[in-house]
């Protein structure tokens, strides 16, 4: 073969392995609807995911609480509230702050990142309370009758006594 053969040879194969890594790159971003867990591989996709559920339930701010509500122009509960938003980005999750937390995934407070929920237990028995957290030890709730949707901190006492771990639906 001549060298022009062998070069115009080095050449297909290399657009071919291109072409092949955009394929396969597309399937692995692709989301599986059918689940309510979102499985995102790219780093960049998730942190993006990530700073969109914060400004959408900062969006909420000021939206009265009421309880059993999940309509934001009646009031919304703490649950609904978190439920709401994560809907808003595609991502299914349960009703209550109990169901939230035995569905979500469970760490420590150290590891939480913006987005993820905050579990409280304010009546000492079992988790009752949620929140999204947004970063820099704040979270966004709606936190009792005769109060609306606002921020707080985690490092203020109530909060932080009563706090029980962080969870997620947002899989790496």
């Amino acid at each position: 073969m001549t060298e022009s053969v062998l070069k115009e040879d080095m050449r297909m194969k290399k657009r071919f392995l291109v072409a092949m890594f955009f394929i396969v790159a597309a399937a692995v971003v692709a989301d599986n609807t059918n689940n309510t867990r979102i499985d995102k591989t790219d780093f960049v996709k998730q942190m993006l995911l990530r700073e969109k559920i914060v400004k959408i339930a900062l969006s909420y701010q000021g939206v009265e609480y009421w309880y059993g509500s999940d309509d934001p122009d009646y009031g919304l509960d703490c649950s609904a509230l978190t439920q709401r938003v994560y809907s808003r980005v595609g991502i299914k999750i349960p009703r209550t702050a109990e169901a939230q937390f035995k569905a979500a995934v469970k760490f420590a407070r150290p590891s939480l990142q913006k987005g993820d929920l905050v579990f409280f237990n304010t009546r000492g028995f079992r988790v009752n309370h949620v929140g999204i957290y947004i970063g820099d030890n704040k979270f966004v709730h709606a936190p009792r009758v005769g109060e609306t949707v606002r921020v707080d901190s985690l490092d203020d006492r109530y909060y932080k006594q009563r706090f029980q771990m962080g969870g997620t639906f947002i899989l790496k």
